[in-house]
């Protein structure tokens, strides 16, 4: 037990785990891979989407920074760029960038 306290004290971890986007209608799970995070999708309406990654190749800058990451919009077919930031150890928010476009959300931890 006492290993995971000091995994959850960790600020390398404090991406880790399952995150709920806004209207609780997906979960991602984000494990770290080398020296980046990616994110698998857990939840979804659409059941197929269930297992792909979603998120890839984020970097941690600092504790609270994650930049670099690719997003896959899988109902566009395409990729965006991402970044996260913490905003706090429950409560992160996502922004997706697209040339001048950017879209942010916030995900809460389950």
């Amino acid at each position: 037990m006492l290993s995971i306290n000091l995994m959850a004290q960790n600020p390398e971890n404090n991406l880790l785990g399952q995150w709920t986007n806004e209207s609780h209608d997906r979960v991602l799970q984000f494990v770290k891979q080398g020296n980046t995070y990616n994110a698998i999708i857990r939840k979804a309406k659409d059941h197929k989407m269930i297992g792909k990654e979603q998120i890839s190749g984020l970097k941690q800058i600092d504790e609270n920074t994650f930049n670099d990451g690719t997003l896959y919009l899988i109902n566009k077919g395409k990729t965006v760029k991402c970044s996260v930031k913490m905003l706090n150890k429950d409560l992160m928010e996502l922004k997706a960038s697209s040339g001048f476009f950017s879209k942010s959300q916030q995900w809460q931890r389950m």
